[in-house]
């Protein structure tokens, strides 16, 4: 994987200052779900020997990530299939 990361769970641990939420089952396959602050939020799914991330952030000063995860979550969910495994 990326640099010797060796899958999601190994991202978040080298990760951890950004704030993570649980994950996700989108099509049996395993979505991370996160925020690197202000209203960025971002999803990561594993793609062979890659990372494929979606990221929303309209540049607003609003800790509120809420409506930019239901974005990157649905946009996540309509390509998940397009993503070699």
């Amino acid at each position: 994987m990326n640099g010797g990361v060796t899958g999601i769970s190994d991202y978040k641990l080298r990760n951890d200052d950004f704030t993570w939420f649980p994950d996700l089952n989108i099509g049996g396959r395993r979505v991370g779900l996160f925020s690197l602050g202000g209203d960025a939020c971002d999803t990561i799914v594993e793609s062979g020997r890659a990372f494929v991330f979606t990221d929303v952030a309209l540049g607003r000063l609003d800790d509120d990530v809420t409506e930019n995860c239901n974005r990157a979550i649905a946009f996540t969910r309509a390509t998940i299939d397009l993503m070699p495994r």
